[in-house]
């Protein structure tokens, strides 16, 4: 009578993103120009609300609307700047950001938008933000106003993000910032990430094999595997590295392997072209994750501790387990 057993293995999914983790921070966004101080004619401006002497709008001016009065002036640098306590939200591409001031002349006060703006002018400096980290967790400083700005007529201004690293031309704002460009495309509130075997737990079934064709080594020419793709899809411009894992729970030897609920009986992983190792998840393979659907080719090796006999592995159906891990760089 021929011998059979019947394996299967399943895999639980941890993903470890360090750059997504929540954290309750008071982080700002910084180096935001504001005007050296209120002329006669300023509507729902005040001087000196950060202590600075700077002009800044009032809680009702960002809410229904302000107007800068005629010959209002805007030095370069970070001495009349503002912080804003918003943009707990992603930049929609990883990549190098300005601030970018629009200025809607008016002779009442209004809420300016990108689509009424006479100019606009970007700020100083650029930062560079993370698709996997909020923007004020970032802590950009954007440096104040790139050029001074003199004499300018009455005005009114909103801000926004544009990526400069050329990925797009769009603007980009926090909806719930007071100061934002309510007009520019919304920032998104989830981070970019990326999803394996879409969070389902990964089930890889062997069959039936006999005992008798088990090799002593996952190594030989003869040994048995299951090969599988492993799906992983990725949000927007995740451009996340990586490094996937599947951990061991036993030694055979030298060899790390997965020990099965059979006696004697083993699974060894085999990605990135090595069998599973001890630190896969701090020095294997690092791979770069950008947005769409992405495979991972596992080969998963069954075999037979050399030190337990064929007629000692019992029969029947046994199962194995482990769990698959990615890592960020």
């Amino acid at each position: 009578m021929i011998k059979y057993f019947n394996a299967k293995i399943v895999l639980t999914i941890l993903l470890y993103l360090s750059g997504a983790l929540f954290t309750t921070s008071q982080a700002s966004v910084k180096g935001i120009p504001l005007p050296k101080s209120c002329p006669k004619g300023s509507i729902n401006m005040t001087d000196g609300i950060m202590g600075f002497g700077d002009c800044h709008p009032t809680s009702e001016g960002l809410e229904s609307g302000f107007l800068i009065g005629e010959g209002w002036t805007m030095p370069t640098g970070s001495n009349h700047v503002t912080e804003l306590d918003g943009y707990k939200v992603y930049p929609q591409y990883s990549g190098n950001y300005s601030a970018v001031l629009f200025f809607c002349q008016s002779t009442t006060a209004v809420k300016c938008k990108i689509s009424t703006a006479n100019f606009q002018m970007p700020t100083r400096k650029v930062n560079e933000l993370n698709t996997t980290k909020t923007i004020s967790k970032s802590k950009p400083n954007f440096g104040g106003a790139s050029s001074a700005l003199e004499k300018q007529p009455a005005a009114s201004f909103c801000v926004a993000l544009q990526n400069t690293s050329g990925t797009d031309s769009g603007y980009y704002v926090d909806p719930n910032e007071p100061y934002s460009c309510m007009d520019g495309s919304p920032l998104p509130v989830e981070p970019a990430t990326c999803y394996i075997n879409r969070g389902n737990d990964i089930h890889v079934h062997f069959g039936d094999i006999k005992r008798t064709d088990l090799t002593e080594s996952p190594k030989s020419p003869q040994a048995i595997y299951k090969e599988i793709n492993i799906p992983i899809t990725c949000t927007r411009d995740a451009g996340i590295s990586m490094k996937m894992a599947i951990l061991h729970t036993a030694i055979v030897g030298s060899q790390y392997t997965i020990a099965t609920t059979s006696n004697g009986v083993h699974i060894v992983p085999y990605y990135d072209d090595h069998f599973v190792q001890a630190n896969d998840d701090k020095q294997g393979k690092s791979v770069v994750y950008e947005y769409g659907i992405h495979e991972k080719n596992v080969k998963f090796y069954i075999f037979r501790d050399p030190d337990v006999k064929v007629k000692n592995v019992p029969l029947g159906a046994f199962t194995a387990s482990s769990v698959l891990v990615l890592t960020e760089d």
